[in-house]
């Protein structure tokens, strides 16, 4: 369990009432995610069902408009993806080291 995981999630890992300023942090990192996973972050804002406004170069959310669970979803979504990264990056070392 990382820092933001403490910040989201109790020792007992239940879900804790996240803040204003960590929602922000969740959505900032979306900005550096490649398109194609923007674009499932996407998907998850639209099943919410919030209001939002659609430009050319992606979408505009108010914050106070997206549920706890979206935002739990989001953040889940993009730990699960860090995870996997860095696990296909330690397995491809590891293959490197082998040859």
């Amino acid at each position: 369990m990382d820092k933001m995981d403490n910040d989201i999630y109790n020792d007992k890992g239940n879900l804790v009432q996240i803040s204003h300023s960590k929602k922000i942090q969740i959505i900032d990192k979306v900005k550096f995610l490649e398109e194609t996973l923007r674009e499932e972050i996407y998907k998850l804002v639209i099943e919410d069902t919030i209001k939002y406004t659609e430009k050319s170069d992606g979408i505009i959310v108010n914050l106070n408009n997206l549920s706890e669970k979206c935002i739990v979803n989001i953040y889940n979504y993009i730990k699960y993806n860090e995870d996997s990264k860095l696990l296909l990056e330690k397995i491809e070392h590891n293959e490197e080291n082998n040859e």
